[in-house]
């Protein structure tokens, strides 16, 4: 079985990882280690991990420990949806039931 991380390479290449993250409606980007130290000085944090921004701050939203215990693609889907629905400003465009 491939790793979760290569899985999500894969769904990405396929648009179908990238089709869900345009279903959430919010601005996202991608970061390496570095960036992410580099741009918000943040270091140390295990990754994977899903920042929310908060004016110019990133505050933790999903831990790399909850990314990796996704054992589908539809696990961490619902993992980012759930999440989110916790977000006052949270409005997906697409139901749930696209989302498995």
């Amino acid at each position: 079985m491939q790793s979760l991380r290569a899985y999500l390479l894969d769904i990405w290449n396929a648009g179908d990882w990238k089709k869900f993250l345009e279903t959430l409606a919010r601005p996202f980007e991608f970061l390496h280690a570095d960036e992410l130290k580099r741009l918000y000085s943040i270091s140390g944090v295990p990754l994977p991990a899903i920042f929310e921004k908060e004016g110019e701050q990133l505050e933790l939203l999903i831990d790399a420990d909850s990314i990796n215990a996704c054992l589908t693609i539809a696990d961490l889907k619902r993992l980012v949806t759930d999440k989110l629905k916790n977000l006052t400003s949270f409005s997906p465009t697409a139901p749930e039931s696209n989302f498995s």
